[in-house]
């Protein structure tokens, strides 16, 4: 990953791919930052905000995972492959379900 963004330093794709390699692997705070260079890249881009919504769930920053699920909805709309996620981000910050934005 490093290489292609060496090859290609303006591709928030490359971005937003290392970040799931280093969230994966447990480096959130790097995860964080390599998607944050994503959207800077590509602010329409939704996979990095779904992608630091899952690194903001796991630093326990639900407020944040949850406007970074909203905002990814609010560029691709609603993926059902990221519902569960999103009610889970929910749950666990122990907010409620705003009217209206409560996906079925």
């Amino acid at each position: 990953m490093k290489r292609a963004i060496e090859l290609d330093p303006f591709s928030a794709l490359m971005y937003s791919g290392l970040g799931v390699v280093l969230e994966w692997s447990g480096h959130t705070d790097e995860a964080e930052e390599q998607e944050r260079m994503a959207i800077s890249l590509d602010p329409f881009f939704a996979q990095p905000h779904l992608v630091l919504a899952s690194v903001y769930e796991r630093l326990s920053k639900y407020h944040e995972a949850i406007v970074e699920h909203l905002e990814s909805d609010a560029l691709e709309g609603i993926d059902p492959s990221t519902v569960d996620s999103f009610k889970r981000t929910y749950t666990t910050s122990g907010e409620l379900f705003p009217h209206g934005e409560v996906i079925r």
